[in-house]
């Protein structure tokens, strides 16, 4: 099992934060990492892509207001994967952070290729339980709201509920 340390600076990608805006996990998100995380501009297009006020949208532009997110671009990329994810992978290699996705492809080449830090949403859920911030119950909630949502890889979902159970007294 891979270990994140708490607090840890962080670059967080486009699925991660419509998942976690979706399913109310943004404010755990400040509790977990340093602050701001980090957001390339690929990412927060990607999330502005539709003129409509969507709640990741909203919970972005209350995050980037509040301090909690800012927008920070990568000096080099490689031609890899869709804008945002590329972007994130980069700007983690280079700032030595942690790369916040739910896309199985790119976390793979995070931890494989760049040997970067990478974690998904189920990831997360698992974290916060065993970091305290969560209780076992929460965390289980929210992770059925997750997989109910079919948007991630269930090898994340799998992994989440194998470090909850297995960790079931």
């Amino acid at each position: 099992m891979r270990t994140i340390p708490a607090a840890s600076p962080a670059v967080i990608d486009t699925s991660f934060w419509s998942l976690c805006a979706h399913v109310g996990l943004v404010p755990y998100l400040w509790e977990h990492y340093a602050c701001p995380i980090w957001v390339p501009s690929a990412v927060y297009d990607e999330v502005f892509h539709t003129p409509r006020g969507y709640p990741d949208q909203l919970q972005m532009t209350e995050a980037l207001e509040g301090g909690h997110l800012e927008i920070v671009d990568p000096e080099h990329t490689q031609p890899i994967f869709h804008p945002g994810e590329r972007s994130v992978l980069f700007l983690a290699q280079e700032m030595q952070a942690v790369a916040l996705i739910d896309e199985f492809s790119a976390h793979e080449y995070a931890a494989r290729t760049l040997n970067i830090p990478v974690v998904s949403v189920a990831e997360f859920l698992s974290d916060a339980w065993q970091w305290g911030t969560l209780s076992q119950e929460a965390a289980r909630r929210y992770l059925t709201t997750l997989e109910t949502l079919q948007a991630s890889p269930k090898i994340f979902l799998d992994y989440a509920w194998h470090q909850l159970d297995g960790k079931e007294e």
